[in-house]
């Protein structure tokens, strides 16, 4: 029941306790009296800069935002918590009102609690934030004078008229002292720091006037005074000092407030109570004390006795470079340190960073270290240290060198144990090879000794300087070398495996040669032998010469694996012949001369007989060919006359038939042989058995014998069938030949009767090739034996073939068929008459010369079976088109002769119109005339020219008709002119419709129309009488006539035109200057009327700065008085209004003392004198023209 009362609206008050009316009065007593309260606090606090209630009050105040939003929120949900009814809208009689609900009025809470907080949050914010923000939002542009878009926060900156405080702080007297908290009580002077800088901070005095300090020398204890006069000081900041001032009460302040109250105090820090410093230059040590200082009122600041110690800075460096090592020893380094001891010197190496206390200046340390690793070792001086702590850090390195040690041996492949090297007698020496072998990071120089062995003698030798690789020593001696050592500047090296090279003696070789004759019974000395004992190392190689009848002639014998050898001569023709041995060549030794020796005798050879034409593996062979006698040669050695005794042995004979054949005188002898009687047919044998000479010397013969064959001739030759055979030009014609015999056969032949021709054959099957046509007969043939006959078929056709050919069709007195000229795009084709074996194949090319001059060649091929094939013609490209025939081909032939003819015609272009490149797409034209300028065509053919013009309506405000008209043009370019002026205002368009030149008719494609906005006169006027403007606000002017407008307006000299589609034109005064608006027109400034300019003047802003400007801060002593400077800017005369703040760079929000307005002043400065304390600035002025306000808006000047 209570949820549903609820629901139903019922109040938590009963109606009987208290009536609605009454609920609803107290109810908005108390909404008004809360937000009153409320206000009242937030403006107290945040816009009038009161101070805050102090004690428990403070933390029920609705001055922050927090508080404030919760304050709100309970104010209004205990309104709607207490469900006061509403008052009851009338309604008619009879009519029941609906039951107020909780529902229907939730959301009225919920909306002015919004507005509640939207309100806390603007007025909580700082007023300054808050313009901050405006300033920072981006307003819409607009366009000022000169055609530019500018924001008006951008142009009006009332913060660069406006500028600049002047701050008075009012401060005691100062104090003088020596600042140790940077550089501390003790600072150095080297010849890197020549002079030292010692602050001297200078608190609440001013510009001192001189300045006294004392320098003592540490040793003889002599004081030397020193006065600056005027010393020259500056500002001198330290944060570390500075406490933030914020403002009493700052708590309430948000938290961008106290960050930003902070920085303003450490800013005043840094400049309140004037604190400056001079620095003092000295270049010599000692004890430095500040003795007096005085103002430019002869006042002495108080001195705080401080002192600080100049001493010679530290530094260290090598007294030498360190040397080179070798591996194992210990590095050393010598370090010179200077300063005040005890000194302490860090430095660096390879295994980390160590420390060297040195208590003795201008004494050498020693640094050593092990260096067992070959190598560069480094050592880097990283700083010193003195007794007061100064520091100089060192940038030095020092490298040591550690060298390897190098390794020391003959060369393993030259010098092996047990294989002495051979010293040959003939040879300069040996070259045995030593290398040297270490790391590749060095290059090291060695001195390499060894000892030379030989017949108990030694003898000691050095090979310097060596490098790293292969060495060469050359000897002369036998003996064994024995590498003794090896030894660079730095290291001494290791002698290896194999440290010792042997030597020995290879004496030459040499022949013990003796000769004995080979002789015969009856012939006497046949031939002579030659026994050699040879010494020397195998194979050995001897040379010797045969000399007969003063020619010699040299040969070669080779003995391999023995030392003892015999040679035979065997002279095959009697005389005298002399044999003489010349060199003899071993493993070692080559072209050893031999003296002999030498042999010489008398030859009688014994005689002997072969067949000409055997050969050592087979008989000489002869054929009968059918008759019954054949011829050999026999080939006779020795001395003649001889008698041959040779024997006949047919094939079925029993016994051989002897023969001899006598006085034979010559070298040479033929046979006649008569076959055995009977013997027609098989193989008969003639052997030589004995041959006498001319001393009576009968030789028994074993050589080979003459076989022949009884046979009768086989040989044979016909063409294979009756040939006729067709030829292709450059191929050849096979005819097929039947051959009988013996391979290989020699063929005559005879070309039609007259040529003649052999040929031979190695198969039975093989052709005739020829290249030529005409009628081919056989005259002849022989085989291996025998020559044959030739059977029928002798004869063969052969033809040629003839090439294919094509040519165009048509007359061509010139050798060129030419054809009409056309237009483009006409269709055109040839006919091409063609010869050969179908399919016929032609290649045409296409040569193209176009009126630009650029020349195109384009091929095709076209295959045909027919006699005629047709050829369609390019007529695309304009140009003058030529074809070529440039090859032929059929089944038969590839490639054909070309024809020399050629295809020539001429195809015209087609007109073309365009408009020029300069002409617009939309012009414009006043009304009851033609354009003023008319628009050119250029056409493009072969003159004259006819066009067809057409101006037509498109959107004008009566009726109207087209209008058409054609025109002759006899050149190239027509500014096109119409024939009636434009009678109807509006949109019309002038078009093309057909060009025709002198060959062609173009009906296609014609260049777009162009627009022609037919208008009425525009003209511009002002809607006020103003004359005078100032930066920032805005000119306007009203337009007349139709849309768009172009309006011309100068400002200080440049001039601009601007298009205007609505009947107002204004700008942005951006910058000061003459405005003249010279007049309006539609688009093209036709029609337009004509007026006075219209002139408006625009002023710039006046300016008023305070000390330039800047924000300038003053400390002044206590009855000490300064002036305030204004700067005035702008035309005479001036108002303007100032104020004094507490000061501005100690106070977030610093409250106002005094305000002043100064009106009606004509000078541009304004002084006044003040000896208070604050900040002074302008908040407004202006001059004749205009006003500047930080506050407001600025804009023209309002003078009563």
């Amino acid at each position: 029941m209570a949820a549903t009362t609820r629901e139903r609206g019922e109040p938590r008050i009963p109606l009987a306790v208290v009536d609605a009316p009454t609920q609803r009065f107290y109810a908005a007593a108390v909404f008004v009296g809360v937000q009153a309260w409320k206000w009242t606090r937030i403006v107290a606090l945040h816009w009038l800069h009161k101070a805050p209630v102090r004690g428990l009050g403070r933390s029920i105040e609705p001055t922050t935002l927090f508080s404030a939003l919760l304050l709100d929120f309970a104010l209004c949900y205990g309104i709607y918590w207490l469900a006061i009814p509403p008052r009851a809208p009338a309604v008619g009689a009879g009519v029941a009102a609906p039951p107020p609900t909780r529902r229907r009025g939730r959301r009225w809470y919920v909306v002015v609690f919004l507005l509640l907080a939207v309100l806390d949050v603007l007025s909580i914010l700082q007023r300054e934030a808050l313009v901050r923000i405006a300033t920072l939002t981006p307003g819409p542009a607009v366009w000022s004078v000169g055609e530019r878009r500018v924001r008006l926060d951008h142009v009006v900156e009332p913060r660069a008229h406006i500028a600049g405080q002047h701050t008075v702080h009012i401060v005691p007297y100062g104090t003088a002292r020596i600042d140790t908290s940077v550089s501390g009580t003790c600072m150095c002077l080297d010849e890197r720091v020549r002079e030292v800088h010692i602050p001297i901070v200078l608190n609440q005095t001013s510009p001192p006037v001189s300045l006294t300090y004392s320098i003592t020398d540490p040793a003889t204890g002599h004081v030397t005074r020193h006065t600056i006069k005027h010393p020259k000081t500056s500002v001198y900041t330290k944060l570390a000092d500075a406490e933030p001032d914020v403002p009493h009460g700052a708590k309430t302040l948000s938290l961008a407030e106290r960050r930003r109250a902070r920085r303003a105090a450490r800013g005043a820090a840094d400049v309140r109570d004037p604190v400056t410093v001079h620095y003092l230059r000295l270049e010599h040590t000692g004890l430095v004390r500040l003795e007096s200082v005085l103002d430019r009122q002869s006042q002495a600041a108080h001195i705080v006795s401080e002192a600080i110690t100049l001493v010679e800075c530290p530094r260290a460096s090598f007294v030498s470079a360190a040397s080179d090592y070798c591996v194992g020893d210990e590095a050393q380094w010598q370090v010179m340190l200077h300063g005040t001891p005890p000194l302490t010197l860090t430095y660096a190496h390879a295994r980390g960073e160590r420390s060297l206390v040195h208590h003795t200046p201008g004494a050498p340390a020693t640094i050593a270290l092990d260096v067992p690793a070959a190598g560069a070792h480094a050592l880097q001086l990283r700083h010193v240290r003195d007794v007061c702590g100064n520091v100089a850090y060192l940038n030095e390195t020092s490298t040591a060198y550690v060298h390897a040690q190098a390794q020391v041996h003959w060369d393993a492949k030259q010098c092996v144990p047990g294989r002495p090297l051979k010293l040959l007698r003939t040879s300069d020496g040996l070259s045995l090879r030593v290398a040297v072998e270490m790391d590749e990071s060095w290059d090291d120089k060695w001195d390499v000794e060894y000892v030379h062995r030989r017949d108990d003698r030694e003898t000691v030798h050095t090979m310097r300087p060596l490098s790293r690789g292969t060495h060469a020593i050359h000897v002369r001696e036998t003996g064994v070398y024995t590498l003794q050592s090896a030894a660079s500047p730095h290291c001494v090296g290791r002698v290896s495996a194999p440290w010792t090279c042997e030597v020995v003696d290879v004496p030459p070789p040499r022949a013990s040669i003796h000769f004995e004759s080979i002789d015969d019974a009856c012939a006497g000395t046949v031939g002579v032998k030659a026994l050699s004992d040879l010494e020397g190392e195998p194979p050995f190689r001897l040379v010797y010469e045969t000399q007969r009848d003063g020619a010699p002639t040299r040969h070669e014998r080779i003995v391999r694996d023995q030392t003892r050898d015999e040679l035979e001569f065997w002279p095959s023709t009697e005389g005298r012949v002399t044999y003489r041995f010349l060199e003899l060549h071993d493993a070692n030794y080559a072209h050893v001369p031999l003296d002999g020796p030498s042999f010489t005798h008398v030859a009688h050879p014994l005689a002997t007989a072969s067949f000409v034409g055997a050969e050592r593996d087979h008989d000489a062979v002869v054929s009968s060919c059918g008759e019954p006698s054949v011829q050999a040669d026999v080939a006779f050695t020795g001395h003649g006359p001889y008698t041959l005794e040779y024997a006949i042995r047919g094939a079925g004979a029993k016994e051989p038939v002897l023969h001899t054949l006598s006085h034979i005188t010559e070298s040479r002898a033929t046979l006649a042989i008569t076959l055995p009687p009977g013997h027609d047919a098989g193989r008969a044998t003639v052997s030589l058995l004995s041959l006498r000479d001319g001393r009576g010397c009968v030789r028994r013969l074993a050589t080979r014998d003459l076989r022949i064959d009884v046979r009768p001739p086989t040989a044979a030759v016909s063409f294979a069938a009756p040939w006729n055979v067709t030829l292709q030009e450059h191929e050849p014609a096979v005819l097929p030949l039947r051959l009988r015999g013996a391979p290989p056969w020699t063929v005559a032949y005879t070309r039609d009767g007259v040529v003649n021709g052999t040929v031979t054959l190695h198969d039975a099957n093989e052709a005739l090739t020829v290249h030529e046509p005409g009628t081919y007969t056989l005259t002849g043939v022989r085989d291996a034996h025998c020559s044959g006959q030739v059977v029928q078929d002798d004869t063969a056709q052969v033809v040629m073939r003839p090439r294919p050919q094509a040519r165009f069709v048509g007359e061509a007195p010139t050798g060129i068929v030419a054809l009409p000229p056309v237009c483009v795009h006409t269709p055109l084709e040839a006919t091409i008459a063609l010869q050969g074996h179908p399919p016929v194949h032609v290649k045409v090319q296409r040569t193209l010369l176009t009126d630009q001059g650029d020349t195109r060649v384009y091929a095709q091929t076209l295959a045909s079976s027919e006699a005629h094939v047709s050829l369609p013609l390019g007529t695309r490209v304009p140009g003058t088109y030529m074809y070529h025939i440039m090859g032929t081909s059929d089944a038969y032939y590839a490639d054909a002769r070309p024809d020399t003819k050629a295809l020539e015609y001429r195809v015209w272009p087609q007109p073309q119109a365009a408009w020029a490149p300069a002409t617009p797409a939309r012009r414009s034209a006043c009304l009851g005339d033609t354009w003023a300028q008319a628009p050119t065509l250029q056409l493009r053919g072969t003159p004259p020219f006819r066009v067809d013009i057409e101006a037509r309506p498109v959107h004008t405000e009566g009726h109207a008709d087209a209008m058409r008209f054609t025109h002759t043009v006899h050149g190239t370019q027509w500014a096109v002119a119409l024939p009636a002026p434009f009678q109807v205002p509006g949109t019309w368009e002038v078009r093309v419709l057909r060009v025709e030149d002198a060959h062609c008719r173009q009906d296609g494609t014609q260049p777009p129309p162009v627009v022609v906005d037919v208008v009425e006169s525009a003209g511009v006027v002002a809607p006020t009488t103003r004359e005078h403007y100032c930066v920032g606000e805005r000119m306007d002017f009203v337009l007349q006539g139709t849309p768009p407008w172009t309006v011309t307006y100068t400002f200080d000299g440049a001039t601009s035109r601007v298009t205007s589609r609505r009947a107002e034109f204004w700008r942005m005064a951006d910058r000061p200057g003459v405005l003249r608006v010279l007049g309006a027109a539609h688009r093209t400034n036709a029609c337009r009327q004509t007026h006075a300019p219209l002139e408006r003047i625009v002023h710039a802003l006046p300016s008023a700065h305070i000390s330039a400007g800047q924000h300038h801060i003053e400390s002044l002593h206590e009855g000490a008085q300064t002036e305030i400077v204004f700067q005035l800017r702008g035309e005479p005369p001036f108002s303007f209004t100032y104020q004094r703040t507490e000061p501005a760079d100690t106070h977030a929000r610093p409250r106002v003392l005094e305000t002043h307005t100064v009106e009606a002043w004509h000078a541009n400065e304004y002084r006044v004198p003040t000896s208070q304390e604050g900040t002074w600035s302008v908040v407004w002025m202006q001059d004749q023209w205009c006003q500047v306000s930080l506050g407001q808006v600025s804009g023209p000047a309002q003078w009563p």
